[in-house]
């Protein structure tokens, strides 16, 4: 994989979309990395989906939505595409 690139919609409020914007490509490098030797559709799958339920949970415990009452409910959704 060459480029991640990442596009977040945000609803809410801001919190969830700028914490997404921040943090997703990040995280779907860090899971692509452990199956770089291995990039088969499952294991792309698989590292996608990690990377979203972690940027997830740490969202719901993060100190940027805990300390904001305005981005508490916000939420996000996101594509990310991979060349």
């Amino acid at each position: 994989v060459g480029e991640i690139y990442t596009l977040v919609n945000g609803f809410g409020g801001n919190g969830a979309k700028q914490y997404l914007g921040d943090h997703l490509r990040k995280e779907v490098k860090v899971e692509l990395d452990k199956v770089k030797d291995d990039l088969s559709d499952a294991n792309i799958y698989n590292a996608l989906n990690r990377a979203f339920h972690t940027c997830n949970k740490n969202w719901l415990i993060s100190p940027e939505r805990l300390d904001n009452q305005d981005d508490a409910l916000s939420g996000a959704s996101a594509c990310v595409a991979l060349m």
